[in-house]
């Protein structure tokens, strides 16, 4: 058993934070993004309102226009992807950053030792578990659906 003992840094000392690694840095930052999106409700509902009212205003107007120039295809499936990708884009973590530069708490953030690719990586990271909890439960598909 090693004997571990604290000792005041001397003068010119420079002492320095131990970094956690890419990872570990990615999840912080990631998982700081998520806990953030209940607090931001008043952008979550109207991007998830507006994406739905365009899917079913296209599946309402142009379903039936679509399969008289096509045959066989399915509008509701095509569209569907069109409106998760405008949701998740319109509750993209990116305002949550722009909000953090205006405050000064990413200042802040840079002079912590965080991996600088992990700042924004763990955003994205955060849009794409946004995402999948988004897209319907439809993988993988069923033996008789797939042509």
């Amino acid at each position: 058993m090693s004997d571990t003992t604290l000792s005041e840094p001397t003068v010119g000392e420079v002492v320095r934070a131990r970094p956690s690694g890419f990872f570990g840095d990615l999840a912080s930052v990631a998982s700081r993004a998520l806990r953030l999106l209940p607090r931001d409700l008043e952008s979550i509902i109207p991007a998830i309102l507006v994406p739905l009212f365009f899917l079913l205003v296209t599946i309402g107007a142009i379903q039936n226009l679509a399969g008289d120039f096509v045959s066989g295809l399915d509008y509701k499936a095509f569209q569907l992807p069109v409106a998760i990708m405008t949701a998740v884009t319109g509750m993209s973590r990116a305002n949550s950053l722009v909000t953090d530069i205006s405050g000064g708490y990413f200042d802040r953030l840079l002079m912590t030792p965080v991996n600088r690719y992990a700042l924004l990586l763990g955003l994205m990271l955060a849009d794409l578990a946004l995402f999948i909890v988004l897209a319907p439960t439809g993988w993988p598909p069923s033996p008789g659906s797939i042509p």
